[in-house]
């Protein structure tokens, strides 16, 4: 077992530097303001006062300039030099934008500042100043942001949820001993220590792949826990080969080590022109999104893009299969970073190219050959995220998920054009609680990659509990040597790091042999898998510009919407939108919802259709022509994709922001297999129907019929003669809860139209 102690309180709770919330904030015994309107401006920043909330005589609006990047100074004097609590005044009423900070200078780093309208507070976090003057300046990277001021405060740690994670145990059922070994001891750790980890270069790289962890031991007389490998060159088909990757998973496995592996896997820049079973030149392919190599076809059996995929993964069940046999477990991060920049089109990734769905099922394409079809069983699934309002999107669900990631790489600012390289050790503790409850809370969350790994006292006094952190290897340049440059990571840093108690080492880890757990452990997994909704359901997916994407598993004339008007909102209403082919043209149609409250809303896509257009020359056309229009109707209710779109939201007559309303569902009420057929001939009244249990009479069995059979049986409701006939299925002449309870055995299928009427028990 791990020598260090492990100190209770050694998490205290505090603030992250980089925090994404604007957040209500105590004042404190010291409390200096500097008002951006009276300091120094640049490149077309402006002072305002239309804006009503303001302190001081106005503000400054950053607005965006495509050639320059506007700027605004302020100063505050200190009486003493320390560590003080930044915050910013500010409002974002055109969405959330950001902004670089210099202090006396020096970037501190980025931050965000959240859609509000109104004034409000972003607390920045803990920040260095020195006695005297210091000025802060804040550079606009994405503009019209209003910046009212600064304030300079003591710091006070403000509380923090518990870090937990529900499901600890493998997500494959199967996994051997080693894998639900290790992940029982992750769990044993997990926000009470952090693990050391570091990446190896590749193979043929600027140097050997043993520098970075030479490196380590030179200054700080120790190892990392975890070791990064990468299979990527190995298992490509157009030009890979035995690289000695599983070679030196076994050899640190052996040293107690444990590891964990990414997967760039090339494929062909020009993949049209490619055939299966070529040998190209390395330059010829890419990981990049630059490819015409498609993720939704590598899925598909019988394709050129599935066989070259299932080349590759049959290469990597080989060599899993090989550690398999050694009792060699591996943390495996197939896919990384496929959001990329954010959205459905952000990703810089092949794998991530064609939008969440597509990648959520490549994802689980890939967890099932490997698992189901190879038997590859020692895994433990990682997944990386990021903090964006759309991450979740991306999410393949717990099922497929042991861990979740989060790759930073924040010293490095974009805001001038050009790179420029900045020490920030910040913790990012808010991304982890972010990234934490954004999942419930389900999953352990890890630093999977990182330029810095920040420092024992930030991560442990903003409570920032990542399992594990993993810096990148050195590349070769300033900008990319990630492990030495102390522009990333200082040296005293890193020593301090590794001979801490906080840390783990490789000599601390105990041996999987000794640990003991539960072999026929499960999960407590629900339907979290968003690409496996409940039947009739939608896939629901939101967009960078909170569009909502609606997949029905079948068309239907009737979608039914579930709208949460959220805490503001008593009305709401908007689109379905969704591209109709008709002949050789694509029209646009537009179908109106209208929410009164939330919950259930019925939309006939006939009746409720808006308005269609057609794009003519770059101009949208609405459609008047009716035979057009019934042609189009007709092809519209054969549609299964939708475009939700929020118009209007209001309180009474009142608008209020349409940020709080969302589609929470979508669903058709009836499928078109196994459909429930309730009708018989009525032998009492030749030539009519008496559809069994359809109390209401509206010609279908539902289960609003059972309620109103409870609601006429308890003497709430009435009941026609014909929904008395329809809904008296034992023919006693009287609706009782037997009749309701018939009715509900056949919507489950547990009774049939054929076991109608049922004879009354006595």
């Amino acid at each position: 077992m791990s020598k260090k102690k492990i100190t209770s309180g050694v998490m205290a709770a505090a603030i992250a530097l980089n925090t994404l919330l604007a957040v209500p904030f105590t004042a404190s015994a010291l409390q200096v303001r500097g008002e951006f309107e009276d300091g120094t401006l640049e490149n077309d920043a402006q002072v305002e006062s239309s804006v009503a909330g303001f302190s001081g005589t106005g503000y400054v609006n950053l607005k965006d300039n495509s050639s320059t990047i506007p700027s605004a100074t302020t100063t505050v004097n200190i009486d003493k030099a320390g560590s003080y609590a930044l915050v910013i005044g500010y409002s974002a009423p055109y969405g959330t934008k950001g902004a670089t900070i210099e202090v006396n200078g020096e970037s501190i780093g980025q931050v965000m500042f959240e859609e509000t309208e109104k004034f409000a507070e972003l607390n920045v976090g803990k920040v260095a100043f020195k006695e005297g003057e210091n000025t802060i300046k804040l550079n606009s990277t994405w503009g019209y942001t209003l910046v009212d001021y600064v304030e300079v405060r003591d710091y006070v740690a403000p509380e923090r949820p518990e870090i937990k994670a529900t499901q600890t145990n493998t997500c494959d059922p199967k996994a051997i001993d080693s894998a639900k070994a290790l992940m029982s001891y992750l769990s044993s750790i997990y926000g009470k220590n952090i693990l050391s980890g570091q990446q190896e270069i590749y193979m043929n790289g600027p140097h050997d792949v043993e520098q970075e962890f030479k490196y380590i031991e030179e200054k700080t007389g120790k190892l990392p826990a975890i070791r990064g490998f990468d299979y990527g060159n190995f298992t490509c088909p157009a030009f890979g080969g035995d690289d000695g990757s599983t070679e030196r998973v076994i050899a640190w496995a052996a040293k107690g080590g444990i590891c964990t592996a990414s997967w760039h896997l090339n494929v062909p820049t020009d993949f049209s022109s490619y055939t299966i079973g070529d040998r190209i030149d390395w330059a010829q392919t890419t990981y990049s999104e630059k490819t015409d190599f498609s993720p939704s076809k590598a899925i598909q059996e019988g394709t050129k893009d599935n066989a070259y995929l299932t080349q590759a993964l049959d290469t990597l069940a080989t060599e899993f299969l090989e550690l398999q046999e050694k009792g060699i477990s591996l943390l495996w991060r197939p896919y990384h970073e496929a959001e990329g920049n954010g959205g459905e089109n952000g990703s810089w990734f092949w794998w991530g190219r064609e939008g969440s769905k597509v990648y959520r099922e490549l994802y689980i394409y890939t967890y099932k050959y490997l698992t189901e079809t190879k038997g590859c069983h020692n895994l433990i699934w990682e997944w990386n995220s990021y903090d964006y309002s759309t991450s979740a999107n991306w999410y393949p669900g717990d099922n497929y998920v042991d861990i979740i990631g989060y790759d930073k790489y924040n010293c490095t600012d974009w805001s001038t054009g050009s790179a420029q390289i900045v020490h920030n050790d910040s913790p990012i503790a808010d991304t982890f609680y972010n990234i934490m409850e954004r999942y419930n809370n389900a999953k352990m969350v890890a630093l999977m990659e990182c330029d810095c790994f920040s420092t024992v006292e930030n991560l442990t006094t903003e409570k920032a509990g990542w399992l594990y952190f993993m810096p990148w290897y050195d590349g070769g340049s300033d900008d990319s040597n990630f492990l030495s440059n102390p522009q990333f990571n200082r040296e005293e840093d890193l020593i301090e790091m590794y001979q801490s108690d906080y840390c783990i080492t490789l000599d601390e880890l105990p041996k999987l042999t000794d640990i003991k757990f539960d072999p026929d452990a499960t999960n407590p997994v629900e339907n979290t898998d968003p690409t496996d909704p409940q039947p009739g359901h939608a896939v629901i997916t939101v967009d960078d510009k909170g569009n909502f994407h609606i997949d029905l598993p079948e068309a239907d004339d009737t979608i039914y919407l579930v709208v949460d008007l959220g805490d503001d909102a008593t009305y709401a209403n908007g689109g379905l939108g969704v591209s109709v082919p008709v002949g050789d043209k694509y029209y646009w149609a537009n179908v109106k919802w209208e929410a009164s409250k939330n919950g259930e809303t019925k939309v006939d896509l006939v009746d409720q259709l808006f308005n269609v257009t057609l794009s003519v020359d770059g101009e949208n056309v609405e459609i008047t022509d009716e035979a057009v229009l019934d042609t189009i109707k007709k092809a519209l209710v054969e549609q299964k994709s939708f475009e939700g779109q929020i118009w209007w939201a209001g309180k009474g007559e009142d608008p209020v922001a349409t940020t709080g309303v969302k589609i929470t569902d979508a669903y058709i009420k009836k499928g078109k297999e196994d459909p429930v057929e309730t009708t018989e001939p009525d032998t009492k009244n030749p030539g009519t129907e008496k559809i069994w249990g359809d109390a209401d009479g509206n010609g279908q069995v539902e289960i609003l019929d059972v309620v109103l059979m409870n609601r006429v049986y308890v003497g709430v409701d009435e009941i026609s003669p014909e929904g008395k006939q329809n809904a008296d299925v034992d023919q006693d002449n009287k609706i009782t809860l037997a009749d309701s309870m018939n009715v509900l055995k056949l919507l489950v299928h547990l009774l049939t139209n054929k076991d109608f009427p049922v004879k009354a028990e006595n």
